[in-house]
Formats: structure tokens, sequence, C-alpha cells
């Protein structure tokens, strides 16, 4: 199963958001200018015009796909084809 599946690193726009603490209109500016870039690695099992579903983990006996991420395409940065050694 795992042959037939690429292993992909994806860079992405995280979403955020801020509670809890005030913050004056500098703060917000610079707050809202900040990038929450994050890289994911893992099994491409699910892509679409809207989105694609990365899987970190799988179990071979059971056929089943463990710690999932689904990230909208939008969101997207760079995606790298992993070779896995």
């Amino acid at each position: 199963m795992l042959k037939k599946l690429e292993l992909v690193k994806v860079v992405w726009v995280d979403v955020c958001g801020n509670s809890g603490k005030w913050r004056t209109m500098e703060e917000v500016k610079k707050w809202i200018n900040e990038d929450f870039l994050i890289e994911t690695v893992g099994w491409l099992i699910f892509k679409d015009s809207e989105c694609l579903v990365l899987a970190s983990s799988y179990y071979e006996k059971n056929q089943e796909w463990n710690d999932l991420n689904k990230i909208p395409l939008a969101y997207i940065k760079r995606i790298w084809k992993l070779k896995p050694k």
C-alpha cells in the first residue's frame, strides 16, 4: 500500500487565533503580519481541488491510518516529494 503513495513535506500557513491577552494596535499590526509557517511530513493519502490529507502513521496489519492532517490547498506554500530509504 505505501509503495503506491507519495511521501511529502508540506509547508503551509496555519490558521491562528489570539485570546487571553490584551494588545495595543501596534502589537495587533505586528501579529497580523507574522506568518505561522508549519512544516508537515506524511504520506499523501488524499487530494482534491480543495485540500490534501497527510497521514504520519500507518498500521499495515489492519490497513489503518493515524495522525491525519487535512490542509486546504490555499494555505499551502510548497510541497516536496520525499524518497524513503
